[in-house]
């Protein structure tokens, strides 16, 4: 269920090596359609939608990754100003600090949700029915991780 204090960081800059031959430095893992449902990016999108109005939605990424984010969050209608591009990479705690850190200067009461794009999880209904009981939980504060 939506809420204004839900806040969705999709992390969208792995480089692709452990999917590897299909996974490339060029074309990592997230921007495959393995599926034949759309890239792991879109379907992350997808998935979240109906529990995220779309500027709560915020994805980290790369420079070399822009070109492939644009057109997947113009389609879902998360504003461009969401796109966090690093520096440099320097894998997950560091974008997901700096997403905090711009979050909480929007909205003091938020609660994050840190999702990877290179997920594959087919049971939508029963991910957001999960997601949504570790929401309200986190709201209680408490921290809640989803494995």
């Amino acid at each position: 269920m939506r809420n204004k204090n839900n806040y969705a960081v999709l992390l969208v800059g792995g480089s692709g090596t452990r999917f590897w031959p299909m996974s490339r430095k060029h074309k990592p893992k997230q921007f495959l359609d393995i599926t034949g449902r759309g890239t792991l990016f879109e379907q992350t999108l997808f998935r979240i939608k109906p529990m995220f109005k779309s500027e709560n939605i915020f994805v980290v990424t790369n420079f070399n990754y822009k070109k492939d984010v644009l057109p997947l969050i113009k389609k879902y209608k998360i504003p461009i100003s969401n796109i966090l591009l690093e520096p440099e990479p320097k894998n997950t705690a560091p974008a997901v600090c700096w997403a905090a850190a711009k979050i909480n200067k929007i909205n003091k009461d938020a609660v994050m949700i840190v999702l990877p794009s290179d997920h594959l999880i087919s049971d939508n209904k029963n991910f957001l029915i999960v997601l949504n009981n570790a929401v309200a939980l986190a709201q209680d504060n408490h921290l809640m991780t989803l494995g």
